[in-house]
């Protein structure tokens, strides 16, 4: 069992590191250059890892992005503590 949730929660750490880097190139291609605060992109963010834009998002987006962040590494600091605590994957 112990086993498992190492593994569920490096799974996870890939999943939502993947969809990070999705939506990164997502916003990088499609998000204004240039503030529109009608739309309320008002958030600028440096997106695309290749193509470095700097991007206008929206407070949703915005949260959104730093929340996948967050939620790519957290899974995987948590199953390393617990791979260091239960010593179930080799090194």
């Amino acid at each position: 069992m112990k086993k498992k949730v190492v593994w569920a929660l490096i799974g996870l750490a890939i999943a939502c590191g993947i969809s990070f880097l999705i939506l990164d190139d997502y916003y990088a291609r499609s998000r204004p250059r240039q503030p529109n605060p009608t739309t309320g992109e008002i958030y600028p963010q440096v997106a695309g890892f290749s193509l470095k834009a700097k991007v206008y998002l929206t407070s949703l987006e915005f949260d959104a992005f730093y929340i996948l962040m967050a939620a790519s590494v957290v899974p995987a600091l948590l199953a390393g503590a617990l791979n260091a605590k239960w010593k179930v994957l080799a090194r």
